[in-house]
């Protein structure tokens, strides 16, 4: 949530728009003053969709991303398999540093390996995959969460591809 509020606020400072500044420090404001819920009991973990959906909200309005969950994941939570981070990596990445208009997201099941795993697969319109060979945080990020199982590539049609496969259950021979 910080990261797209203050990616909002340095897009509406290039603009001479007094309201989306102001909106966008509206925005910033609720996310630092929303209370937070402390109790000692774990947060139910949302279904698989409603998590994505969540962090495609954070990012709407900064470019037009659409996300698709394929219908043999409804049974997933976020219990089950952590990915939403990963969904938001590769948002965070196609609007901060491809400067992209427009992203597509698709989260699929991939069961034709020994490995049940989740495919997460980010496309955007961006300036494609990243110049710098050096690794950032989130490279270190999705390495861990996908046990180096993923890719950024320059998309054929342009722009930056991110896959990334997340490990649902290891085969038993494994």
């Amino acid at each position: 949530a910080a990261g797209s509020c203050a990616l909002a606020i340095d897009r509406a400072a290039l603009t001479d728009d007094v309201a989306t500044y102001k909106a966008a420090i509206d925005q910033a404001r609720s996310v630092l003053f929303a209370p937070l819920a402390w109790t000692d009991a774990r947060p139910a973990k949302l279904p698989l969709m409603a998590e994505i959906n969540g962090k495609v909200d954070l990012w709407q309005g900064l470019a037009g991303i659409t996300a698709f969950v394929a219908p043999a994941l409804k049974q997933y939570t976020g219990e089950k398999v952590e990915l939403s981070a990963d969904v938001e990596e590769g948002l965070c990445n196609a609007i901060r540093h491809g400067g992209a208009s427009t992203i597509s997201v698709q989260v699929d099941l991939d069961d034709d390996g020994p490995d049940l795993l989740i495919r997460v697969r980010v496309l955007d319109d961006g300036c494609g995959s990243p110049q710098d060979p050096r690794p950032g945080l989130g490279s270190a990020r999705l390495d861990d969460a996908c046990e180096g199982r993923w890719e950024r590539v320059r998309a054929p049609s342009g722009g930056c591809l991110l896959d990334a496969w997340i490990v649902v259950s290891k085969s038993a021979s494994a």
